[in-house]
């Protein structure tokens, strides 16, 4: 092969001749028609999760024919665009000197299911034809926050049906007692009489005594 990474990545010919119309779509419903510098080239080496820090990396390379590439850019789906890694150099690199870029991905932050990732290849003249890859996110994140939500939902409705017990109970120790009260005028006069009864056996017995 001529170019070995342009035939992997945008060389379909006429078996993936479906897959070059769908991007060529894409970068009209993007107004990239036209904006496409083809010298400036980015593609993918190397996709998997990393066993130590646990990220999904990407890692490829990224070259100019005619100049140079001034950043290589990634977004997810159809997010902000952003910077990927790579070393910096301390002289602006020429036509053809190529250079290793990265991309570390937490997918427990993206959403879960399929997500599309683009990467592209910025320069003076434009930007490189994009290269979309699929990327499973855990979305693990979300779940999460929500779980804690219903935590802390269900306590604050335990201390507001507690601080509502507290004050009923705190009322009816406070509350005044209930006045005793009579009816009517004959209750009255039955309370009398029974007072006077009373009174009548206590000087019988202090008679006898």
């Amino acid at each position: 092969d001529v170019d070995p990474y342009w035939n992997r990545d945008f060389g379909w010919g006429l078996v993936d001749a479906y897959e070059a119309v769908k991007l060529s779509i894409e970068l009209k419903e993007q107004n990239l028609t036209g904006k496409i510098d083809t010298n400036t080239q980015v593609h993918i080496e190397s996709m998997g999760f990393d066993n130590e820090s646990m990220l999904y990396v990407i890692d490829g390379v990224a070259w100019g024919q005619m100049g140079s590439v001034n950043a290589v850019e990634y977004r997810i789906n159809d997010g902000n665009w952003m910077s990927a890694a790579f070393e910096e150099s301390n002289t602006t690199l020429g036509a053809l000197e190529r250079f290793a870029w990265s991309i570390a991905l937490d997918t427990d932050k993206i959403a879960k299911g399929n997500n599309t990732l683009e990467v592209r290849g910025i320069s003076d003249d434009g930007q490189s034809l994009p290269v979309i890859v699929t990327v499973a996110g855990d979305g693990n994140s979300n779940s999460h926050s929500e779980s804690l939500f219903e935590k802390f939902h269900l306590d604050f409705i335990f201390i507001a049906l507690f601080l509502i017990v507290v004050l009923l109970l705190w009322n009816a120790r406070t509350s005044s007692p209930e006045n005793l009260t009579l009816d009517s005028n004959e209750s009255i006069n039955k309370v009398l009489k029974d007072d006077m009864d009373i009174a009548s056996v206590v000087d019988a017995e202090l008679l006898e005594g």
